[in-house]
């Protein structure tokens, strides 16, 4: 566009502004996270790139569960993470995008169509754990298997941590399965 003013002649640049205010897609469940047991892990996906987001901009709808709570949010553009503690107990609980404070487009625009339900989950608990070969033992290897609430990937050594009394040198060597059923194959040390 040209303007003019008393002879001068200049250029104007308006900038143009999305009209559009972000929102939600999803609220997706990543499962547990195996690298933080107790803690379930939620990907927010949003419309448009945003900035800003935190704990308190979502909500736990929990049935069952004592001391669940939103840890935090990480993350950029168009995507959050969010961590959640699961508490203890058995049940269910549902992450919930209930308010836009600081969560806000490149315009300033704050989130509309609040609140968005995530999906129900249920957390992961440790139902059993067995000892598989006979107690006792003289073998170099023994076997564990490890039962768990819900189907989980990604399990792995570091996972789990041996409190053995008496020999030294005890470490796991291997982990098969994988769902909720897993074996944990340990070498008992000397």
């Amino acid at each position: 566009m040209v303007a003019s003013t008393r002879g001068a002649t200049g250029t104007v640049v308006f900038p143009l502004r999305n009209n559009t205010p972000p929102g939600v897609l999803s609220i997706a469940d990543l499962g547990p996270d195996p690298a933080a047991p107790g803690t379930l892990r939620f990907l927010v996906t949003f419309r448009e790139g945003v900035t800003g987001g935190s704990p308190t901009n979502f909500s736990l709808v929990v049935s069952g569960l004592v001391g669940s709570s939103v840890s935090s949010v990480a993350g950029t553009g168009t995507t959050r993470t969010v961590t959640v503690t699961a508490g203890s107990g058995v049940g269910t609980l549902r992450l919930d995008l209930v308010n836009s404070a600081g969560l806000v487009d490149q315009d300033g625009a704050e989130l509309v169509g609040l609140p968005v339900a995530g999906p129900t989950v249920t957390p992961v608990f440790v139902q059993g754990i067995d000892r598989l070969d006979a107690n006792p033992t003289s073998s170099a290897e023994v076997l564990f298997g490890v039962t768990l609430s819900r189907a989980v990937d990604g399990l792995t050594a570091g996972n789990f941590e041996l409190m053995a009394a008496g020999p030294t040198g005890a470490t796991i060597i291997g982990i098969a399965g994988g769902q909720a059923s897993w074996t944990v194959r340990v070498a008992t040390g000397t």
